[in-house]
């Protein structure tokens, strides 16, 4: 079996959560631009030439039903049936309905996907829908190297092989050539990512925009400046969780920097506050004190600020 080019797949993945981060709103309008923008690459990626009828039907239509792809053996039968929806749209919502359409016809495998989610199922798999699920991945929330390790369930030489499911990290290992990073180490992750620096020992310059945060889990953001950066940081925080109303507000000497409200408890107020999801945040600085401040408030979660990791605009 040829070796997957696994630094390939890893830098398709964050562009693709960079895209879904940029123009998710767009994205959403419609099938066709997801298809375009993010499903017709990563099954690229993965080995399956969209040009190519010997491979891919899209569109594939029997008596019994359609999809959107199907995923052709060497023998020109689908091996697996592929249903497309718009960003957005929970995946497991279309897969009732797949999985009959699978079961007359036959097909021993069908994923759903919304450019963003993926799950893969076998259809012929005792049990209800969940039980049938082979692997699922979110390619906005899983880290990096997860995200890759799930995808590779629909590798086509795999597939082909007949090994519909993820890659266990020591495969992964063994395409490079070289070690993998532990998953239950981020920090380590992180490093080997070229242009990411730490939080704890990023030091920017006056003049210098950020242009992504990465997250302990893997995870990227795009952002465009450092008022965005704060705003982000604080909303992950949030929705994970982490940073609750128990925690707030938080001061840096003597100044407040994040409040559950617009306005401070010593009724001085912010200089230019904005809203992150329920609390609001200082924003009146420049890059080197926005990182400073940004540091405290995960300090205060109980996260280590050095799994936080920021990266430049060159």
């Amino acid at each position: 079996m040829a070796a997957m080019p696994l630094d390939d797949l890893l830098r398709l993945v964050e562009t693709l959560r960079a895209r879904i981060n940029a123009h998710g709103d767009l994205l959403g309008q419609n099938e066709t631009r997801t298809r375009y923008a993010l499903i017709d690459p990563l099954l690229r990626e993965l080995g399956w030439d969209t040009s190519d009828p010997a491979q891919v039907v899209p569109e594939y239509r029997s008596e019994r039903g359609s999809a959107d792809y199907a995923l052709l053996g060497e023998d020109g039968k689908p091996q697996i049936i592929v249903e497309a929806k718009k960003l957005g749209t929970p995946p497991r919502s279309a897969a009732e309905q797949v999985i009959n359409y699978c079961t007359l016809d036959g097909f021993d495998y069908f994923a759903v996907t919304d450019g963003g989610r993926w799950e893969l199922y076998e259809t012929h798999r005792r049990g209800d829908l969940k039980e049938k699920m082979v692997t699922s991945l979110d390619i906005e929330a899983m880290p990096l190297i997860e995200t890759c390790q799930h995808a590779l369930a629909l590798w086509r030489p795999g597939v082909l092989a007949g090994s519909v499911r993820p890659a266990e990290p020591p495969v992964l290992a063994n395409m490079e050539g070289t070690p993998i990073p532990s998953q239950s180490d981020p920090t380590t992750q992180m490093h080997n990512i070229e242009g990411w620096e730490s939080m704890t020992v990023l030091k920017p310059e006056s003049h210098s925009k950020p242009s992504g945060i990465m997250l302990p889990n893997g995870m990227t953001k795009n952002v465009t400046s450092w008022i965005n950066f704060m705003v982000e940081l604080v909303i992950w925080l949030a929705n994970e969780n982490h940073l609750t109303e128990m925690h707030a507000p938080i001061q840096y000497g003597n100044r407040y920097i994040l409040t559950t409200g617009p306005s401070t408890p010593d009724g001085k107020g912010f200089t230019r506050e904005r809203q992150a999801g329920p609390f609001f945040v200082e924003t009146n600085y420049g890059g080197r004190d926005m990182v400073a401040r940004a540091c405290r408030i995960i300090e205060h979660t109980g996260l280590d600020p050095a799994q936080f990791r920021v990266r430049l605009r060159d």
